[in-house]
Parts: structure tokens; C-alpha cells; sequence
């Protein structure tokens, strides 16, 4: 009986871990950080994030023109120039150190300049045999004024997880899930088995 017991605890048990398992490849992880332009200057100035965070730069701080634009001149652009309300935001799919500068203020090294260092976050959990994992092909850019996407405006890209894992952008329970599912009803079943036997010793 002890080990009937036991076993459904166990179960149940199991059921709760695997929904506590950190997912690698995931959108669930990634945050947004934001970054206010000041007159003249971006608040803060130096971040540090993780590859699949988003950086958003907010000009409601801001009475002059500004913009926001990556030092190689193609890895983010606001879209020239702006005023007040305008906010861009553009997501780091890769790792490295991205400087950045306003173009209306200064440049790399003087003036309305930032850094942007973008971690690789460490693979926390090893995908299930068949699984892929698809990355993001590009880094993906929105800028947005007033609350409306601008005009030519870069759709953003959204993060593929592990299929069937749950986590991702599909909305469906995957296999996790319903592992998880299956482990915490047979816990619970064998629990309830081994009560109702009990009772009717």
C-alpha cells in the first residue's frame, strides 16, 4: 500500500518538475528593455540583455529630433529622424555589442551615442529527438508613431519555440503539456486507488 502510495506522489510530483523545466529556443524567456531618448541623450546609455530580448527606444522624453541608428548603418534604423510621440523597437537575435548613435546629435564615440551588449543565453534543456529548433532568420525592426506602425515599417519576426513543447508561438498544448497532464492523472488515479482500497480493508 506504502508503495502504491508513493508511486502516485510520485507521479504528481513528476507532473509539477516538468512544468518548471526552463525551455531553450522559447519566446516565453525574452524580455523588453526599455530605453528613453532625452534631450540629449539615451537613458540609459549602456544595457545589457540576452539574444531574443527586445530593446524599445521611447522619444516621449524628448522635444528635439532624433534617431536611432546602429553605428554599422544596417543592423536597426528608427527610419530617419523624429519627433516626439515616437517609439521603435527592434529585437537581438544575436549575440555581440551593438553601438548606436543619433544621427541629428552626434555619432560613435561624441555626442547622443549607446551600447547595446547582447548575451547569449546558455541551453538550459535539450530538445526531444526529432525536435528542431528554428531560429528567427533576421533580427527584426519596428518603429511605430503615435501608436500606429510607420509606413514601411519591418513586420516584426516572431520567435520559434520547440515544436510541440508548448512554448512557441503556435497557442497549442504540446507534448510537455500533456505529458505533465498524463503523469499528474495517473499520480492522482493511483492515489485515489490506493485510498479507496485502504477503505475497504
Amino acid at each position: 500500500m506504502k508503495r502504491i502510495i508513493a508511486l502516485g506522489l510520485t507521479l504528481i510530483v513528476a507532473a509539477a518538475a516538468i512544468q518548471l523545466l526552463p525551455l531553450s529556443g522559447g519566446t516565453s524567456g525574452a524580455a523588453t528593455v526599455d530605453v528613453a531618448l532625452q534631450d540629449n541623450a539615451f537613458n540609459p546609455a549602456a544595457i545589457t540583455i540576452n539574444v531574443g530580448d527586445t530593446v524599445n527606444w521611447d522619444w516621449a522624453g524628448s522635444s528635439n529630433p532624433h534617431s536611432v541608428t546602429s553605428d554599422d548603418g544596417t543592423t536597426f534604423e528608427s527610419g530617419g529622424s523624429h519627433s516626439a510621440p515616437f517609439t521603435f523597437s527592434h529585437t537581438f537575435n544575436a549575440a555581440g555589442t551593438f553601438g548606436y548613435h543619433c544621427t541629428v546629435h552626434g555619432s560613435a564615440g561624441q555626442g547622443m551615442f549607446g551600447t547595446i551588449t547582447v548575451a547569449q543565453q546558455p541551453a538550459t534543456s535539450t530538445p526531444a529527438a526529432g525536435a528542431t529548433n528554428t531560429p528567427a532568420a533576421a533580427a527584426s525592426s519596428t518603429p511605430v508613431a503615435g501608436g500606429t506602425t510607420a509606413a514601411g515599417a519591418a513586420t516584426p519576426t516572431t520567435a520559434v519555440g520547440l515544436p510541440g513543447t508548448g512554448v512557441g508561438d503556435d497557442g497549442g498544448i504540446g507534448w510537455l503539456t500533456w505529458t505533465s497532464i498524463a503523469l499528474a492523472s495517473m499520480g492522482a488515479l493511483t492515489l485515489i486507488g490506493a485510498t479507496a482500497q485502504r477503505r475497504r480493508s
